[in-house]
């Protein structure tokens, strides 16, 4: 596992719990910010089986990628690092030109991590697939830190806690693969029998101890090593989504004894839509727009944090890294609000209407906290 905090290119993996939370579309303007920025910056495209970076780019899918390289042993990784049209920004394809390579063998995942490990850059984005198998959990493992990108829809932010739930237990089982008894127990541990089932960290890791001591203290400092960053994306109202991720952080924290960040809040905007038509990232083709805007902001924060993921954060100001995107997505509101036609009023129709979808999304989130709150009632 890489330490980005004093690694000289910073390798920062991107997922999702599940599919249509614009993953993708994160990956290419965080990159593509990084690279204005001045810093060589390289994007894999490691969602495979769904390999679609290119598009995003605006390029043709004709350039040698991950698939070629797994299908041709005389290539080195440096062989399908290809120059985007953007200064600065790299991109590795996925498997566009070679299909069936959606699941790997061991042997292939090391090929892949060795050629990612050893690119000369500033920073490496990974987009990874999304879901929890092995695959993308190791890729993300890669790295101490990652994003995960996630929604105000409750099934992407239960998901979004799948996610972490499983990477903690992934990580503890490939460092303590070779303490047998203490393996086993985990592998055992992990298999739920009921939602909620599953025990905390906490009590989990007092097991392992009693198993085996040695195994205990490399497992607490594991996880303590362990920093994700969740990333809103496609919000609209940033209350709900204040309320939702901060079920996330407690949960992440009181069972799973995870340090969870916020890199940031990004709004539903019509804009991005239209870059995507375009083929271009939102963050070059409209920097003027809202998304736009708060993707660079996202971006800024990686390029000054040296010691990423240590974020640099005023505490006199805020209380964490929540609290601050949370204001910043407040902010960011009421300017785009007083941007707006002072004269665009809105209709008694549209006002019920709009009244009507906020109650059915306060009782969603409702339901998506108390299902989420399951889990912080395991058994001691």
């Amino acid at each position: 596992m890489i330490q980005n905090q004093s690694a000289g290119t910073k390798i920062i993996p991107v997922a999702s719990g599940k599919g249509g939370v614009g993953k993708s579309f994160a990956c290419v303007n965080l990159a593509a910010s990084l690279a204005a920025a001045g810093k060589h910056t390289v994007l894999v495209d490691l969602d495979l089986g769904g390999s679609n970076i290119h598009t995003y780019l605006g390029v043709r899918n004709t350039y040698r990628g991950i698939g070629t390289l797994l299908s041709d042993h005389k290539l080195s990784f440096d062989d399908i690092v290809h120059p985007s049209p953007y200064p600065n920004l790299d991109f590795v394809p996925g498997d566009v030109l070679v299909t069936g390579l959606a699941t790997l063998t061991a042997a292939q995942r090391k090929r892949i991590v060795n050629g990612i490990t050893g690119v000369s850059a500033d920073y490496v984005i990974l987009d990874l697939g999304s879901g929890t198998t092995p695959q993308v959990l190791d890729f993300f493992l890669i790295s101490n830190s990652g994003i995960i990108v996630t929604t105000p829809q409750p099934a992407a932010a239960v998901n979004a806690y799948s996610f972490l739930k499983n990477l903690v237990f992934r990580a503890l089982l490939v460092r303590l693969a070779d303490r047998k008894e203490a393996a086993r127990y985990l592998r055992e541990a992990a298999k739920e029998k009921r939602p909620g089932s599953a025990p905390r960290i906490d009590n989990l890791l007092k097991e392992v101890g009693r198993i085996d001591s040695g195994a205990r203290k490399t497992a607490r400092t594991l996880i303590k090593s362990l920093r994700p960053f969740v990333l809103g994306n496609l919000v609209e109202d940033a209350e709900l989504f204040q309320r939702l991720t901060g079920s996330l952080r407690d949960l992440s924290t009181n069972n799973l004894n995870l340090d969870l960040s916020c890199l940031g809040v990004v709004f539903r905007d019509p804009a991005a839509e239209k870059a995507d038509l375009e083929g271009a990232p939102i963050v070059s083709a409209h920097p003027e727009a809202l998304a736009a805007t708060q993707l660079d902001r996202a971006a800024q924060k990686i390029l000054q944090s040296p010691s990423f993921p240590e974020l640099p954060l005023d505490y006199e100001e805020y209380a964490d890294s929540f609290e601050l995107s949370m204001i910043e997505a407040r902010l960011d509101r009421e300017q785009a609000r007083a941007a707006a036609a002072p004269d665009d009023s809105m209709s008694q129709e549209d006002f019920v209407q709009l009244v009507a979808e906020q109650q059915k999304k306060i009782s969603e989130l409702k339901q998506t906290i108390r299902n989420l709150t399951v889990g912080q009632q395991s058994p001691g």
